[in-house]
C-alpha cells in the first residue's frame, strides 16, 4: 500500500477524485416535468420559457391527440425530452368507435 501524501486526497479507488470524475457518465442535469398525469405544469412551462402551442406541436410530433394522454413528459438540460404516455388512455383511445 502506498503512502498518502498530505494534501493529495484519493478517490475510492485509490486514484484522484478528479480520475475518479473521468470514469462517471455525463450527467444530463436535473429534468423539468412538464406533465403529469395528463396534466400540464404551467409553473415549469415558464421555467423551460415554452407554451402551450410548443407543447401541442411537441405531442403531434409523438402522435399524441390530447394532453391527458401522458403520464409523464420531461425535458432535461441538454433538450433531451422524454415522454410515456398513459397506458389506460391508449386503451380508451383505441377501443373508441370510428
Amino acid at each position: 500500500m502506498s503512502p498518502l501524501t498530505p494534501g493529495k486526497p484519493t478517490g475510492s479507488t485509490g486514484t484522484s477524485p478528479k480520475e475518479d470524475m473521468a470514469l462517471t457518465a455525463a450527467s444530463r442535469g436535473l429534468p423539468h416535468s412538464f406533465i403529469v398525469d395528463g396534466q400540464l405544469i404551467e409553473p415549469s412551462l415558464r421555467h423551460l420559457n415554452k407554451d402551450h402551442q410548443w407543447v401541442n406541436e411537441l405531442l403531434k410530433q409523438h402522435g399524441v391527440n390530447q394532453i391527458r394522454d401522458i403520464a409523464l413528459a420531461q425535458i432535461d438540460q441538454n433538450g433531451k425530452l422524454y415522454i410515456e404516455k398513459n397506458p389506460s388512455r391508449e386503451s380508451d383511445t383505441s377501443s373508441t368507435p370510428h
